[in-house]
């Protein structure tokens, strides 16, 4: 398979690895993006795990920048995610193998995901308690290419429906991120959610689209905002087998 594939310890040694890539330790540099950071749909900031730039820099091998394809190569073997936009460096941690073609990132994350590319990816997986492969059997596994002008059609179709779930899924971010901020100082009284009127729409935070939720849901009887940014699938749920 031509497409570029790679893994955390295509960078080194374990013994290297160890040595020049420390967690949490220093600045944090760059976020070590992995197979639980999907599976909690990148919600639980306390658990992320960040290197230094000299640990950035050694993991040159499988730096992200955003919509990469990761598949877990250990546990849950075959589990297929899209790496989001997170606006900072990124390079993959252990348990994973990134693959990466700009033309081809959207039919491939179609075809691994796909009940064909499961089974592929059980083929080549082995482990009695828990399933794993490694990067050579997955560059070796054969890959059912259409002709690129039947990609081009589906990418044509398909990136713009990616476009807008990613949108969606940072809008809900932005979105989360205003309530844990609001929230605290709602409880304390250092602000207060007053009764809304007819003005509600004049509101900025209403203009703009990002009205928080608990305010909506406390006052929907009482008015009808012009613009509600509605809670979406997340986008581990649209990238994820």
């Amino acid at each position: 398979m031509g497409v570029y594939n790679s893994d955390y310890t295509a960078n080194g040694s374990f013994a290297s690895l160890a040595e020049n890539v420390k967690y949490n330790e220093g600045e944090q540099y760059a976020m070590l993006v992995r197979v639980v950071d999907f599976n909690d749909d990148f919600s639980k900031k306390e658990n992320f795990v960040f290197v230094n730039k000299h640990g950035y820099d050694f993991l040159k091998t499988c730096h992200l920048y955003g919509d990469e394809i990761i598949i877990c190569n250990v546990g849950n073997a075959g589990a297929t995610f899209r790496c989001p936009p997170l606006n900072m460096n990124m390079a993959l941690g252990p348990n994973g193998i990134v693959v990466n073609d700009k033309a081809l990132n959207h039919y491939l994350f179609m075809y691994y995901s796909s009940d064909i590319g499961q089974q592929q990816i059980k083929g080549i997986s082995s482990g009695s308690i828990q399933l794993k492969f490694n990067k050579t059997n997955f560059r070796n596994m054969p890959l059912l290419m259409p002709p690129f002008q039947l990609i081009n059609n589906f990418n044509s179709i398909f990136s713009v429906i990616y476009q807008h779930r990613k949108t969606l899924w940072l809008e809900n971010r932005e979105l989360i991120k205003q309530r844990d901020e609001l929230l605290p100082l709602l409880m304390n009284g250092q602000v207060e959610v007053k009764q809304l009127n007819s003005d509600f729409h004049d509101k900025p935070f209403v203009r703009m689209g990002l009205c928080p939720q608990w305010a909506l849901l406390h006052h929907h009887r009482h008015c009808r905002p012009q613009k509600v940014v509605r809670r979406c699938p997340s986008l581990r749920y649209f990238v994820s087998a």
